[in-house]
C-alpha cells in the first residue's frame, strides 16, 4: 500500500490522493487544503488530527489508494493532473 510504504514527498501526490477520495467541490476540504496544503491535510487525516469518526470513510479510501495506479490512469488518458500551484495552473 502506497501510504505506508513510501513517504509523502510532494504536493502533487498528496493532491492526487485527496482528489481521488474527497467529493469534488467539497467546500470544507477545499478550504482546508488551501489553508494548510494537501500534504498537511493528508498527513493530518492519517495521523488522527481530524475527527476519526467523521473522517473514517475518507481515511479508509486513503489507505486503499495506490497513487502509482492513479498516476497510471492519468497517463493512460493522455491527461495531466494540474492543481493550484502547478506550473500550468491558470
Amino acid at each position: 500500500m502506497y501510504i505506508h510504504t513510501k513517504a509523502l514527498m510532494d504536493e502533487y501526490e498528496s493532491r492526487l490522493i485527496l482528489f481521488s477520495v474527497i467529493e469534488p467541490g467539497h467546500t470544507g476540504w477545499g478550504q482546508e487544503i488551501k489553508r494548510v496544503g494537501a500534504i498537511a491535510v493528508l498527513q493530518g487525516l492519517l495521523q488522527g488530527q481530524y475527527d476519526p469518526k467523521t473522517c473514517s470513510g475518507i481515511i479508509k479510501k486513503i489507505n486503499d489508494t495506490d497513487v502509482e495506479l492513479l498516476q497510471s490512469e492519468v497517463n493512460a488518458c493522455e491527461s495531466e493532473f494540474i492543481y493550484p500551484g502547478h506550473l500550468k495552473w491558470p
